[in-house]
């Protein structure tokens, strides 16, 4: 009996042991936990001329948190490079472009890791996706637009596509460039379709001055021209403003801006022209894409010291204005850090956030 019964106790035990294994131990290959969940990535240019790289930022809307410095902190303190421009979300990675460093940086959407840097000819400027590839403008005399294999993390193909291309979005089937040729006379400034099956150029879309900004609601197709500046005091910016691009036919100037995003039928847009040495006046509205009329959207006066871009969260509607701080003598401050104002879609303000130095983009984390 009594064997039995150490027999029972040890099986028993044996059982509990194994059930509680079962249950209880880690798994081996955790799925790693992600610091950002639903929010925006600020993108911070840094300033190249004072020796201040690029970096990540992000503000988690959920919780009103900012991280700063992302990439650093995931890769053992490296470095961004010079002139960080944009980044782009697709699947499990994040594509960030440094234009002066000639770089596109591939790092995990969940740990920031870095999983490859791509190399390539030209300054990388803005990235977009379109049928299982990924696209980026090359910013450079001549411009070009590459293709990359998510797969491989190679470059596929290469086409040029004019001088200093910007912004590149897919748009009914095609892949619309904006060539700013901002540099140049203008002569060559045009917005540039390209077909993604043959990868050839298949039009040019003139009759507009330094193309910079591309948006899409997915039905419409909006360009916002940075225009033209005076060459003498105060060189004042003219001739910048919002077209609508239908039928591959520039619409009459809708409005006047300098940056545009967009969601649905409504596309939010800034003028922060440039007049060096006077006052400015800013103006925020809102287009109306039903019928392209356009209203104040938030006053100028709202605090914002010198705005550099504006994003639109593709699912609650909020909005992003990035500013650069007041600095000495009442201009912009270049070397330090910056800062963010987000707001609801109808022009509440709900906080505002330091980030990194030269915040001059975003893109938003939003679940698939």
């Amino acid at each position: 009996m009594k064997k039995i019964y150490l027999f029972f106790a040890f099986s028993i035990l044996f059982l509990n042991f194994t059930a509680c294994s079962d249950k209880d131990d880690p798994d081996p290959n955790p799925a790693p936990e992600s610091k950002v969940d639903y929010g925006v990535f600020i993108v911070n240019s840094g300033n190249m001329y004072s020796n201040i790289d690029g970096s990540l930022g992000y503000i988690e809307f959920g919780t009103g948190d900012i991280f700063q410095n992302l990439f650093k902190e995931a890769n053992d303190n490296a470095t961004i490079g010079d002139t960080f421009n944009s980044g782009y979300i697709d699947g499990n990675y994040i594509y960030l472009a440094v234009t002066d460093s000639k770089v596109i940086h591939v790092i995990d959407r969940t740990t920031f890791e870095l999983v490859k840097t791509i190399t390539t000819t030209a300054g990388p400027r803005q990235i977009t996706s379109y049928n299982g590839k990924i696209y980026a403008t090359l910013f450079g005399q001549p411009g070009y637009v590459v293709e990359i294999d998510p797969s491989t993390l190679e470059i596929t193909r290469t086409i040029e596509v004019g001088p200093l291309p910007e912004y590149i979005v897919p748009f009914q089937g095609n892949l619309y460039v904006a060539v700013s040729d901002g540099y140049g006379d203008g002569s060559q400034a045009s917005i540039t379709v390209i077909d993604p099956s043959s990868f050839n150029v298949t039009r040019k879309i003139t009759g507009i001055v330094n193309p910079v900004n591309l948006v899409t609601n997915g039905n419409q197709l909006y360009v916002c021209s940075n225009g033209q500046y005076l060459s003498e005091y105060p060189y004042t910016q003219y001739n910048y403003g919002v077209y609508e691009i239908k039928d591959n036919t520039l619409s009459e100037k809708l409005c006047e801006a300098t940056y545009i995003s967009i969601r649905n039928n409504k596309l939010y847009y800034m003028d922060a022209s440039y007049s060096y040495g006077e006052e400015h006046n800013y103006y925020y509205g809102v287009l109306d894409t039903k019928n392209n009329t356009s209203s104040k959207w938030i006053n100028s006066e709202d605090g914002v010291d010198f705005p550099i871009a504006l994003g639109v969260d593709p699912i609650k509607g909020e909005v992003i204005i990035l500013s650069y701080e007041l600095g000495e003598g009442g201009y912009a401050s270049y070397s330090t850090p910056g800062y963010a104002k987000r707001y609801t879609g109808d022009g509440q303000l709900i906080g505002k956030y330091t980030t990194g130095v030269g915040p001059t983009n975003m893109f938003f984390n939003v679940a698939e």
